[in-house]
């Protein structure tokens, strides 16, 4: 079984290590990310990348690698404190930092503004990636 992410907690003397269950397809996978991607989908971009299992392109991620827990207080409010990190099984720290993708992969800002009315043509992302692919798989 192979790594996926590790959690380590404020409050635990050790990490929590989460594994694969190894089962997987062998295809070639490319993962796109920007500065938008964040939390899980940072684990799951790195997990993938750092396995062998896919290749990521755009661009660095948000770098969102803690995560929080709410408290209820005695009053009925609660306080949120963050109380664990998401380390990569490479062993990287990505809070602040992000993770960084294989190949970068700028969207033009004015198509970003317009991302959700954007063709597959025009994304330039996408088009990348699809490139990318294709030469992982050896087609073209």
């Amino acid at each position: 079984a192979q790594v996926i992410v590790s959690v380590k907690e404020k409050s635990a003397s050790k990490d929590t290590v989460y594994y694969s269950d190894e089962k997987h397809i062998e295809v070639p996978i490319v993962v796109i990310q920007n500065e938008e991607t964040a939390g899980l989908a940072e684990v799951f971009s790195a997990a993938l990348r750092d396995t062998g299992r896919a290749t990521i392109v755009g661009t660095v991620s948000k770098g969102i690698g803690i995560g929080q827990r709410d408290f209820p207080l005695s009053d009925g409010t609660s306080i949120r404190l963050s109380c664990y990190e998401y380390i990569t099984p490479s062993g990287e720290h990505f809070h602040s930092v992000g993770i960084e993708p294989n190949f970068v992969s700028v969207l033009d800002p004015e198509k970003m503004a317009r991302f959700d009315t954007l063709s597959d043509e025009e994304d330039d992302q996408l088009q990348f990636a699809v490139q990318k692919l294709k030469e992982i798989a050896g087609i073209e």
